[in-house]
This record gives C-alpha cells, structure tokens and sequence, in this order.
C-alpha cells in the first residue's frame, strides 16, 4: 500500500512523499502508477466532471462533486490536484489509481488516451501547459532528452 503525502509550494504542485513500499516498486526506480493502456480507462467526461484543466498553466484542479459529500469539497474543490513524484512528473490520484497529468491533460483537451506516450517538449517533467505536450512512439520520447552526463561531444545522437 502506498501512502502519498503533501508538502505545498504556493502556485505550484505539491511534492509527493511516499512510505516505502517494494511491492510498488518496478525496480527501475520509477514508483509503479496507473497505465492507461492497461488499466481501466477512464472517459473525458467523467474527467472534466471531477478535474479541470486550464491549458495555459497546465495545472488541474478538483471540481466540486456532488456525491463525494461536503467535507470532501470542503477540503479539496477548487484545490490544486496532484503532486511532483520523486522523478519529476506530476501524478494525480483518481479513484483509487494514480495517473500521470501529462496523459490526462491528452485526455481532457482530445477525450482519446495518448497512444504510447506523451512528451514534454521543453524536458521539464512537471510542466504539463499544452503547448508543451505532443503524443509520440518510443523512439520519438527517446530523442528529446538531455544529452548523458558521459557525453563528450555534445550531440546526443
């Protein structure tokens, strides 16, 4: 079982923090969150019930919902939603499931999930503003990243 707690940043996405857990671990030092090409999807419209998005910041937060009673839109509706997990992207927990808000933004702006990735033009992990995501393959994610550290020349290639 995985436990996410908050520390918030004013403006920003909190950062995560989570008890130690194996069983929620892939090994590669990536936590183990919910895919969408295996897990069950969830529609466009019952996102935009539960989150909004606003393109020009990236940021997703929770809507008032009706059935999840007033303490819970007391606490949470109008809040930001999600957090910054130890490598750098934002995650947002959902029904159980954590989502990563890049392919949720895919979702809530086309209503399709993105078919296999989604990339961060500008490398930044955590900035999910719309301009900055464009649905690619592996190969393409592959090529737009930072050069390895052991890179001598200057290219990546």
């Amino acid at each position: 079982m995985i436990s996410f707690g908050i520390s918030s940043i004013k403006g920003e996405a909190p950062t995560c923090w989570k008890q130690a857990d194996a069983s929620n671990h892939s090994g590669k030092g990536t936590p183990v969150m919910a895919d969408a090409r295996v897990a069950p999807q969830i529609t466009q419209e019952y996102l935009k019930r539960r989150l909004d998005y606003d393109p020009a910041t990236g940021i997703f937060r929770w809507m008032h919902y009706p059935s999840a009673g007033g303490r819970w839109n007391g606490r949470f509706a109008g809040r930001i939603a999600g957090c910054v997990n130890t490598i750098g992207y934002v995650t947002i927990g959902l029904d159980n499931r954590r989502y990563l808000a890049a392919r949720l933004a895919w979702l809530w702006m086309t209503g399709k999930w993105p078919v296999p990735f989604v990339d961060h033009e500008d490398l930044n992990r955590s900035n999910n503003i719309w301009g900055n995501l464009r649905e690619t393959d592996k190969a393409g994610n592959m090529r737009n990243r930072d050069a390895p550290v052991t890179n001598t020349t200057g290219f990546k290639g």
